[in-house]
């Protein structure tokens, strides 16, 4: 058998369209996508369900066969596990949180090195926080960034 042939008998897998009403299930990234396993030989594939961002399965490990009967007690904790790895804030939260803490004076930025957050004063008592003299540069930028609205793929070597 050459390498053509062999080519010819690979696998792939194609992403499917939702159809009418048919509603995807989520994973901690949002819903999912519908895929198949199909052979350039012509044989119909099984079709399942992945993560549609992440598609190396040690980020997402979620996946489901399209014809699974899913139970309500694993609805139930696929739901809760979902909650659980969800942000803390949406983004509108996040900004609104960066722009009160970027009018802070700099003896009050704390960042939480557990929490990954950029700390309000009414917020860092039950935290190990950090003082965040090392980010103030990258505050600085955000700062003009969000305020100024400047587009994402501005040059922060420009001069303004």
């Amino acid at each position: 058998m050459d390498v053509a042939e062999a080519y010819d008998d690979s696998f792939g897998i194609e992403v499917i369209l939702p159809e009418g009403g048919k509603t995807a299930p989520c994973c901690p990234h949002g819903p999912t996508l519908l895929f198949e396993k199909v052979s350039k030989g012509g044989e119909e594939g099984r079709r399942f369900y992945a993560c549609s961002a992440c598609r190396d399965r040690k980020d997402c490990s979620f996946f489901q066969w399209e014809d699974d009967k899913v139970s309500e007690a694993r609805l139930l904790a696929r739901e809760a596990e979902n909650r659980s790895k969800r942000p803390p804030f949406s983004q509108q939260e996040y900004c609104t949180r960066f722009r009160k803490f970027a009018s802070l004076p700099v003896d009050e930025k704390k960042f939480c090195q557990d929490c990954q957050l950029l700390l309000l004063p009414r917020e860092q008592n039950p935290h190990k926080y950090v003082c965040v003299f090392f980010f103030l540069f990258i505050c600085s930028y955000l700062k003009h960034w969000i305020l100024s609205e400047v587009p994402v793929n501005a040059n922060i070597n420009q001069n303004s």
